[in-house]
């Protein structure tokens, strides 16, 4: 499971690669945790405190779409309550059409006094996004609009 930033003009733009869509839907979940605390690579997130665990479930018209989905609920969870997603236990997904997941996140309670969020991130886009298999590999470029 990895993850890379690639050169984007006004936003940020990261290259997922994994060996399965679970471990696809894991590097998403750590690229936008680097996204925010401006890491670029995707170390534990153990340092980040106490955890909580919340019910998910994502229904979308396609992979790609379950992807993007995905990433904004994160964002949305973060921006409305406060809760920094740092793992993702699936126990379905399916990346046809449609997709779904289901599962539970992980998350912790964001402190401004123990977490410094560099970059704040107003949405993952459709933009060029596209679920790709290679070699037994998926891959997928996200682009999030800061």
């Amino acid at each position: 499971m990895s993850f890379t930033f690639l050169d984007h003009t006004a936003d940020i733009a990261v290259k997922l690669n994994a060996t399965d869509a679970d471990k696809l839907f894991q590097s998403a979940t750590l690229a936008l945790l680097a996204v925010y605390f401006g890491r670029e690579s995707d170390e534990p997130t153990t340092q980040l405190g106490a955890t909580t665990e919340q019910s998910l479930r994502l229904q979308s018209e396609d992979g790609t779409s379950l992807l993007i989905d995905y990433l904004n609920e994160l964002i949305y969870r973060f921006d409305a309550n406060g809760l920094l997603t740092i793992s993702l236990q699936l126990t379905l997904i399916e990346l046809g059409s449609p997709a779904q997941l289901e599962g539970h996140l992980i998350s912790t309670r964001y402190d401004p006094s123990k977490h410094f969020v560099q970059t704040e991130v107003k949405a993952a886009t459709h933009h060029q996004v596209e679920i790709q298999r290679h070699d037994g590999e998926l891959s997928a470029t996200v682009v999030f609009d800061l």
